[in-house]
C-alpha cells in the first residue's frame, strides 16, 4: 500500500534527488538491500531515444559494473540530455 513520504525520507530524497517534489512523492515499498532491476529493464524496453539507452557491446570493460553501474549510468545520461 502507498503513503506519503516521512519528514525525514523527504529529507533524505530531496538530497538524492534535488528536482523531486518530495511532497507529491509517495513510497510504495520498503526500502531494501535486495535488487531488483526489472524496471530497467522496461525503461530500456520503453525508450525510444537511443541516447539515453546504456548498452554495452561485449568485452565492454563497463559491463563489470553489473547492472547497478548500468543503472547509475542511466540516471546519469537521462539528467544529461534532458
Amino acid at each position: 500500500m502507498a503513503r506519503q513520504m516521512t519528514d525525514a525520507e523527504k529529507l533524505r530524497f530531496a538530497s538524492y534527488f534535488p528536482g523531486l517534489d518530495v511532497d507529491q512523492a509517495v513510497v510504495t515499498g520498503e526500502a531494501s538491500t535486495v535488487y531488483n532491476f526489472f524496471a530497467l529493464q522496461l525503461y530500456d524496453a520503453m525508450q525510444w531515444e537511443k541516447v539515453l539507452l546504456v548498452q554495452y557491446e561485449p568485452g565492454d570493460e563497463r559491463i563489470r559494473e553489473g547492472e547497478q553501474g548500468r543503472a547509475h549510468r542511466t540516471v546519469q545520461a537521462y539528467f544529461a540530455n534532458r
